[in-house]
């Protein structure tokens, strides 16, 4: 039991019971907010060298962006023009996602691969095609779910990504 509270954990789960049920499936209705056209963040080269404090900021900065954007198109655009990530100066591509963005099931995957990097889409390689198998065998396919990753550009080396 204890192995399984450590996994949620390490998964981001800190929650597991509610005093209120949640239905997943039903869209909020979010806040219209403007994109900002330039931000500081976007010319920063690497955040975590430059300390915690300055980490921190450019991460709550980040935040507001991602979240002024209205559609995955949108957001999709913003990551184009983002420069607050260092991943970006190694990869080939933006690898943001793939599939139906108003699918009602969201895929994340840790990071991209040599060949999602290399094609700009998320699960083409070994594992994306082990994916699509998977998906067809309970009758899903990509126009039917959503694909992203935690990250959106492959970290050097493909290493595990960092915070």
């Amino acid at each position: 039991m204890a192995g399984v509270l450590r996994w949620y954990l390490d998964s981001g789960v800190d929650e597991t019971i509610s005093d209120v049920p949640q239905n997943r499936f039903i869209e909020a209705h979010p806040k219209k907010i403007t994109v900002p056209q330039k931000s500081s963040a976007n010319n920063t080269p690497n955040i975590i060298s430059q300390g915690p404090k300055l980490a921190e900021s450019l991460l709550l900065e980040a935040c507001k962006i991602a979240a002024a954007a209205s559609s995955i198109k949108e957001l999709n655009n913003v990551l184009l023009n983002y420069a607050g990530c260092s991943l970006k100066k190694t990869a080939t591509n933006l690898v943001f996602g793939d599939g139906n963005p108003k699918a009602k099931i969201l895929l994340i995957g840790e990071g991209p691969g040599a060949e999602e990097d290399r094609k700009g889409l998320p699960f083409v390689g070994p594992g994306g095609q082990l994916l699509d198998k998977m998906l067809g065998s309970v009758g899903l396919d990509r126009n039917k779910v959503f694909l992203s990753n935690t990250v959106f550009w492959r970290p050097p080396g493909n290493r595990t990504p960092t915070v």
